[in-house]
């Protein structure tokens, strides 16, 4: 027994004649109501890999510009709020905008390249 298009669902009564919610129209009884059709499982740990593996560069990229004295993005955005983005970038070195502009986003794109080359 299904719900016909145009009803409203009811979850608690409805389920418990044995009706079957929207999002299960067309699927056997018993098959999952949301399934991943077509997305290997794998494939989405490597890419949840690879977040991770973006977070923990950019704990350590920062700590390490930390210890150096070079601006980070918290410390650049947080000057851009409190005194908008001519003043704060004008504030900024050559050396903290490229490490901010050019090496901090090319280290993460070097890490992931490296990491999706090897498998």
């Amino acid at each position: 027994m299904s719900v016909a298009r145009g009803t409203v669902f009811a979850p608690t009564a409805d389920l418990a004649r044995g009706a079957r919610g929207p999002l299960e129209e067309g699927r056997p009884p018993g098959a999952k109501t949301m399934p991943m059709e077509g997305v290997d499982s794998m494939v989405v740990l490597r890419y949840l890999g690879y977040g991770w593996l973006i977070l923990a560069t950019a704990v350590v990229a920062n700590l390490l510009a930390r210890s150096l004295g070079i601006s980070t993005w918290y410390d650049y955005l947080a000057a851009v709020a409190e005194t908008g983005p001519g003043p704060a970038t004008a504030a900024l070195t050559p050396g903290e905008l490229a490490f901010l502009f050019v090496l901090y986003p090319g280290i993460f794109g070097c890490i992931v390249y490296i990491a999706a080359s090897r498998g």
